[in-house]
This record gives structure tokens, C-alpha cells and sequence, in this order.
């Protein structure tokens, strides 16, 4: 902190008072005021009468000049909801020499504090001498397709910090929770049959995870041997999940007839989208058996 060697103090003939300089090291580092001691002695043997009298010593002050502002390293984070936790740093322009304590807050966005994530506030100590820390932040994992989600943090203290310790200009940051829970649909069996006579059939459709809005799904048919409009009612169709669940009922009329006729058939595929994507049963066949009875034989 300072040079310690002795120091000469010279008397210019004539003087009663003189001054001394003690040499002060210049860092970079913010630390509290400091003091040293100083006390006078005479060299020996001595070449005139001169006698030390009270105050034989002194103390000097060295007020620190350092500064340091404290950031987030970075403005946003992004993390995937399965990693289970996001990592934040905070950074000192300048180490400080002692141990001080920040106070990270949140704020919910469209992420919810303790659903979604760990809500704080999160206590962090910055050790004397380092100029970044880590800490991290639980993120709660779910299996529930929903849209990537955010909360944000800002800085804050838990004590009385030296003037020279300041706050900078990032003083928050945006935490973003990418979903990991894609969303993949299909029919529950890949082949129904339904008489003629029943009116309709009834499907149903799976999605591996639920969801945290409504999703429509569109179906649409294709006549094999049934023909649209006149064995059943064509596509498309829009079968909607609500949000939360993860089954849905496709019902399509079936037409009858006093045909009596073989059995006909027509097909059924989920149609892609950017929302989902399908499963091993992405397509069914529908086969209308006849219940109209049989032909009579002619003796």
C-alpha cells in the first residue's frame, strides 16, 4: 500500500517546520481507507541537541481512489426447461478487497415464480479478490407443451456498500425457459369398423403430452371403396384438444342405405403442423360393414 523505508525529514537552516512525502501504491483495487503509523526518530549518535517531544508519532489515512461497478455479465439467458437449472453471473469492473453480499431479485413475467422456476430473492457473496461469481436458478421441469416463458432479474444489496462500489448499467437481466415437451399426435388404433346402421363412428385421437392452450388438429378423408357424402360425411375435420388434456373424440356420420352391399372403406391422416407433429398412427381406415341384412336365396 504505501513504501516503508525511512524516511528523512530535513530541517532547512533557519526553519522550525519541515515536510516528508511517503510514496503511495496505486492499484486498481477497492478496498476500505487504511491507516499507517508514523514515528520520529533520531538518528545516532545525534549532532545536535535535539530532543523528540510529544506527539513522538502520527497516523496517516490513505483513502482509496478505486472504484468498481457491479453487472450482470450478460442481459439474457436462455435455458431448456429439461436442464433443470439456468446459471447467472454477476461481474466487478474492479476486485474489491473485502466480502460483500448482493441481493439478485425476480420478477414474473409469463414464467411464475415456484411453477415454473425457483423464485428468489437469491443471496450471492462476492469473495474479496475475485471480480465474477455464479449462481444458479432452478427451473422446474414439466410435461406440459406450452410457449417458451420469461422472468427477469434485477440486482440489489443486502448492506451499506463504500461509495466506490456503485451499480453499472446492467443492472437487469432476462431469463428465458424454452419448452421441451414437443407435442406429437395420432390416432389411438389404426383401423375402426361401425355399422352402417349406428349413424357414426367415433375416433379417437392421443397427444403425448398435454398442452397449456387449445390445439386444433385437422383430419381430412380419403374414399377408398365408401364414397363421401354418400357412405359418410367427408373432411376435413377439426378436432380440438383443450388445453390440459390429452385425448380428443373425432365423431363423422355415417350414411345409411337399404343397400344391401359389401363392406366399404375409406381413410383417414392427421394433417402436419408447425404446432405438432404425428405419431405411429398418423393415418386410420373406417370400414362400414352393411347390417342391412342378406339377400334372400331364390329356391
Amino acid at each position: 500500500d504505501y513504501t516503508s523505508t525511512p524516511i528523512n525529514a530535513t530541517f532547512i537552516a533557519g526553519t522550525t517546520s519541515t515536510t516528508i512525502d511517503v510514496p503511495v501504491t496505486i492499484d486498481n483495487i477497492v478496498e476500505r481507507n487504511e491507516s499507517l503509523q508514523l514515528v520520529i526518530l533520531l538518528p545516532a549518535p545525534a549532532k545536535y541537541a535535539v530532543e523528540v517531544e510529544n506527539p513522538s508519532m502520527t497516523f496517516a489515512t490513505i483513502i482509496d481512489s478505486s472504484n468498481s461497478s457491479i453487472n450482470f455479465i450478460q442481459s439474457s439467458y436462455a435455458t431448456i426447461e429439461g436442464y433443470r437449472y439456468v446459471q447467472i453471473g454477476l461481474v466487478l469492473s474492479n476486485p474489491v478487497s473485502f466480502d460483500f453480499a448482493l441481493i439478485v431479485n425476480h420478477l414474473d413475467m409469463s414464467a411464475i415464480g415456484d411453477i415454473d422456476y425457483s423464485s428468489g430473492p437469491y443471496t450471492t457473496i462476492f469473495p474479496a479478490g475475485l471480480t465474477s461469481v455464479l449462481f444458479n436458478i432452478s427451473i422446474n421441469d414439466d410435461n406440459i407443451n406450452e410457449e417458451n416463458e420469461q422472468f427477469k432479474l434485477t440486482i440489489a444489496t443486502t448492506q451499506q456498500l463504500p461509495n466506490n462500489i456503485n451499480f453499472g448499467e446492467d443492472l437487469e437481466a432476462n431469463v428465458v425457459i424454452e419448452d421441451n415437451d414437443a407435442l406429437t399426435v395420432s390416432f389411438s388404433q389404426s383401423q375402426y369398423s361401425v355399422g352402417e346402421s349406428i349413424g357414426q363412428v367415433q375416433l379417437v385421437l392421443f397427444f403425448s403430452n398435454p398442452s397449456s392452450t387449445n390445439v386444433t388438429v385437422q383430419v381430412i378423408s380419403e374414399d377408398i371403396t365408401a364414397i363421401g357424402n354418400v357412405d359418410y360425411t367427408t373432411g376435413p375435420y377439426s378436432v380440438v384438444f383443450s388445453a390440459g388434456t390429452t385425448t380428443a373424440l373425432l365423431n363423422i356420420p355415417i350414411h345409411k342405405n337399404l343397400v344391401i352391399d359389401a363392406a366399404k372403406q375409406f381413410s383417414l391422416s392427421i394433417v402436419l403442423s408447425s404446432k405438432f407433429t404425428v405419431g405411429n398412427y398418423s393415418q386410420s381406415l373406417v370400414t362400414i360393414i352393411d347390417d342391412n341384412g342378406t339377400l334372400p336365396v331364390k329356391q
